[in-house]
């Protein structure tokens, strides 16, 4: 008698550990990093936010006499639009469904999605969550961008939500070329 053939293949275990690797160790790495820079350049900006500058940048005392500057144009920041919060949790609330689906059942999610059990299969899944981590992460990144102009902040915020919608829609209909 012949011992049964050996399995060959990644299995359900392999592939949420491949997905675990892929998305969220770079995703915590990213947040990290932007909490860390985003701190710094914080700190930056309120040491010099009061002292006055000379016409060359340099700190001078401020001049009773010197009339006041003609005023400056208004400047938004993206995370101050009325849109941008909630188009991260929509976002967020994207990525975070697929990747509990992977996380939680696999074999399901894959099941699911009609997605084969094969490395085609494995690649198609992990582009697309890939994908979607991308978009998220630069939706979250671009906090900070500012502009005179509010609706040009406001189209990019909607540009998010508008790439997250026809990601999903492509890896609903199996488009493989979609995420690579």
């Amino acid at each position: 008698m012949q011992p049964p053939p050996r399995k060959t293949g990644i299995g359900a275990g392999g592939i949420t550990a491949i997905v675990a690797a892929v998305i969220v160790i770079p995703a915590l790495l990213f947040i990290a990093v932007t909490a860390g820079l985003m701190t710094v350049a914080k700190n930056h900006i309120s040491q010099g936010a009061n002292e006055p500058t000379n016409s060359y940048g340099n700190a001078s005392p401020s001049d009773p006499n010197q009339a006041d500057p003609e005023p400056t144009s208004t400047v938004y920041r993206m995370d101050e639009r009325p849109g941008y919060e909630s188009m991260v949790t929509y976002v967020t609330d994207k990525l975070d469904h697929y990747k509990d689906g992977i996380l939680n059942n696999n074999t399901m999610f894959m099941s699911e999605y009609r997605i084969p059990d094969t490395q085609d299969g494995t690649d198609y899944m992990t582009g697309y969550m890939a994908a979607l981590l991308g978009t998220v992460n630069e939706a979250k990144a671009a906090a900070n961008e500012t502009s005179e102009d509010p609706d040009a902040l406001d189209a990019k915020i909607d540009s998010y939500r508008t790439t997250v919608d026809t990601l999903e829609a492509r890896f609903k209909k199996g488009r493989r070329s979609a995420f690579r």
